[in-house]
């Protein structure tokens, strides 16, 4: 089996300190009887925000909030899973999985995610579900979640397993990068990240690419739009010691400026789980965990990249502190804003938190943060966004306030 890595998955963009001060955490669900996870969002163009997420009965949900922070509506069914009639049962559902989300220039949002195919058998103490297929779908929705067109599939290829959308909108278009695999070794020629290019109204700019070499396995893709005019994906892949951070950049036209640059340059242990931001003079801010002291542990470092493919600096650690595990770093460049770094950060057993701190150089320009409220639960996912603004939207799967797992967001406003 390929190694996997375990962390927590934030994306999109990051967080700056600031977040911590005179921003209140909403709830986002309205319901609270079954777990709900993955959340991602993106501003409207009217200041207000769309926050897509996964009900495990419902399916794909959104739910839709004012500048205000206020609700318009209730959770809204997207796109629904397809469930057993009846418990006990046995045949095929369907589950939507891991959604991303980017804000259209017209108001509309483009939401893409897995959708899971598998086989069930349910009893009342017992369940064994065997995945068939996953395949990555999108979809345009206006702000109240009406769709705006036919879902559409997005990967071409129909073999193993594709997980883990990434959205970005760049130069009047939009891409969309993910993972296949099948969890095997040895890896296959179809396996690996992939990215696709799309116009804004949902037509392909041309072919499914791979983004690594061929016969390498790639996890958690994440994508950035460049100034130039292209846009970045980074992800983690195979290095001279199990898994490393790697990125590669392309210009307008979907066309590779140069080879895959490796973002980490200490190879001990385990590198992944990387983010981008780029920065006011065209260069890239990298962020991504690695192996701390032991195999045990992990912190956040730093590298910056140009698009070029050259590293730029020296790789720095970002993240300290007592807790063992630091997991899925932000990057976020705000205008104005120095450089920050957005992570979490677990006890043996627990998520303690969500932590941000300012870059300088790449390194810590002063204290860390804690920008959760609380001891945040069962957190498996975090996202964020920004607007032209400047403001800052923050989402994340815990505990807020039922017996259930649930999606609460924190926004910033610019005065």
């Amino acid at each position: 089996m390929k190694r996997r890595q375990f962390g927590i998955t934030l994306c999109l963009t990051g967080l700056a300190l600031s977040v911590a001060a005179g921003a209140q955490e909403i709830r986002v669900n309205s319901t609270g009887d079954i777990k709900q996870r993955t959340p991602a969002a993106a501003f409207s163009n009217d200041g207000g925000f769309l926050v897509t997420w996964v009900n495990e009965r419902d399916g794909l949900v959104a739910r839709s909030f004012g500048p205000n922070g206020q609700p318009r509506a209730l959770d809204r069914v997207l796109v629904p899973n397809v469930n057993l009639p009846s418990v006990p049962g046995e045949g095929d559902v369907k589950a939507q999985r891991e959604p991303a989300i980017a804000a259209l220039p017209n108001g509309n949002f483009l939401v893409a995610w897995s959708e899971e195919s598998a086989h069930l058998k349910s009893d009342i103490f017992y369940e064994k579900r065997t995945v068939l297929d996953k395949e990555i779908f999108a979809q345009r929705f206006d702000r109240a979640g009406n769709a705006q067109g036919a879902k559409f599939k997005v990967n071409e290829s129909a073999a193993d397993l594709q997980e883990r959308p990434k959205i970005v909108v760049f130069n009047r278009q939009v891409a969309i990068a993910w993972s296949t695999n099948d969890g095997n070794t040895p890896v296959k020629a179809n396996e690996g990240i992939f990215v696709r290019r799309y116009d804004f109204q949902g037509n392909a700019l041309g072919a499914e690419t791979r983004v690594g070499a061929p016969g390498t396995f790639g996890y958690n893709p994440a994508v950035v739009a460049d100034s130039a005019g292209g846009f970045a994906v980074a992800w983690d892949g195979p290095d001279a010691d199990g898994r490393g951070a790697f990125a590669r950049f392309y210009n307008e036209n979907g066309a590779p400026r140069g080879a895959a640059v490796q973002l980490n340059t200490t190879t001990l242990g385990a590198q992944g789980r990387p983010s981008l931001a780029q920065l006011a003079d065209g260069s890239f801010l990298a962020l991504w965990q690695g192996q701390f002291e032991t195999p045990l542990k992990s912190r956040i470092y730093s590298q910056t990249v140009n698009r070029a493919g050259q590293t730029l600096s020296v790789q720095r650690q970002v993240s300290d502190g007592a807790m063992p595990w630091h997991l899925s770093p932000i990057a976020l460049v705000r205008p104005g804003k120095s450089p920050s770094a957005t992570w979490v950060e677990w006890t043996p057993a627990f998520p303690n938190g969500v932590f941000s701190v300012d870059l300088a150089g790449g390194a810590p320009a002063g204290a860390k943060a804690k920008l959760s409220e609380r001891q945040i639960g069962a957190a498996y996912e975090l996202s964020a966004a920004t607007n032209a603004r400047g403001e800052l939207l923050l989402v994340w799967e815990g505990f807020n306030g039922g017996d259930k797992p649930g999606i609460t967001a924190k926004v910033l406003r610019v005065p």
